[in-house]
């Protein structure tokens, strides 16, 4: 539930490593569908689950949807498998090269 923090004081948890958001979607309880900014899951629009049960939701300052999280999670992890594919291309490449 709401606590008086706002977005711009936490605009930085904003910025959650690939670990900390697969850990958001992994500890959703049944039915939420957002994640406020007091890190409490929610149903839009409804209610949030704080402090171990749903309860009415009072006012949030910013949720994020739980499927955009893990679209997020999805490219994030596709860029990884693309950088670490590049990474080993180029590592051929040198090796191929110092062979010459």
């Amino acid at each position: 539930m709401y606590t008086g923090r706002t977005l711009i004081d936490k605009r930085d948890s904003f910025m959650e490593t690939l670990e900390e958001l697969q850990k958001i979607l992994n500890d959703a309880p049944d039915g939420a569908t957002h994640y406020d900014v007091d890190e409490d899951y929610c149903i839009e629009d409804s209610f949030c689950f704080s402090r171990g049960y749903w309860q009415p939701m009072g006012a949030t300052v910013a949720m994020r949807s739980l499927a955009d999280i893990h679209r997020i999670v999805d490219l994030m992890t596709f860029i990884g498998s693309v950088e670490l594919e590049s990474a080993c291309v180029e590592m051929e490449r040198n090796e191929l090269l110092g062979k010459i």
